[in-house]
């Protein structure tokens, strides 16, 4: 069914914006313990090719998902390379991140991580497969998160995974429904 949760597995998570990392860490370092993930599964009556369009636009997925707007710009590093920076508004909070490179298979996956510099977490990474389930599509999702410190613990321990896969179920089967109207054309 649409928004079966599959399983738990370890995942990740960061800090808040102005808290001093170098002390958090010393304080309070996360560990491989620490890291948690968890997976989402779902099935779409339409085909790979259609969800693949619809899901690969991760823009309107983070809006649809309620993920603020948020400015990016590319930075030249000293070694020649460059390091795609963006930021958004949580709160007061301004939080930072380095987007590491986009891994992308067309049509069959996609993983994207997000390397914290503040805020309570250190990383988060979210990944898609898709593959072909009979007439339709199955779809795993994978959400990794590392805390940063204890906030970052504590927003995982208070339900982080399961307002996600809330928030991503109804997103999931209205788009299910958009894809049965409209295959070729449904967007997130």
């Amino acid at each position: 069914h649409l928004g079966d949760y599959v399983g738990r597995a370890p995942c990740i998570a960061h800090n808040i914006a102005g808290v001093n990392d170098a002390a958090e860490a010393a304080l309070d370092p996360p560990t491989e313990s620490d890291m948690k993930a968890r997976d989402y599964v779902w099935r779409f009556d339409a085909p790979p090719d259609a969800v693949w369009r619809a899901l690969s636009d991760t823009v309107r997925y983070n809006q649809a998902m309620g993920v603020p707007v948020h400015a990016a710009e590319a930075q030249a590093r000293a070694d020649g390379g460059v390091d795609h920076v963006a930021h958004l508004r949580f709160g007061p909070w301004r939080i930072d991140w380095t987007e590491e490179p986009f891994e992308w298979v067309a049509g069959r996956g996609f993983r994207q991580c997000r390397r914290f510099r503040n805020g309570p977490f250190r990383s988060l990474c979210a990944s898609l497969g898709i593959e072909a389930d009979g007439a339709g599509t199955r779809t795993r999702f994978r959400v990794a998160v590392l805390p940063r410190n204890l906030l970052g613990r504590a927003i995982l321990a208070g339900g982080f995974f399961t307002k996600y896969g809330r928030d991503a179920a109804r997103l999931m089967t209205s788009l299910n429904a958009r894809l049965a109207a409209d295959p070729d054309g449904a967007t997130i």
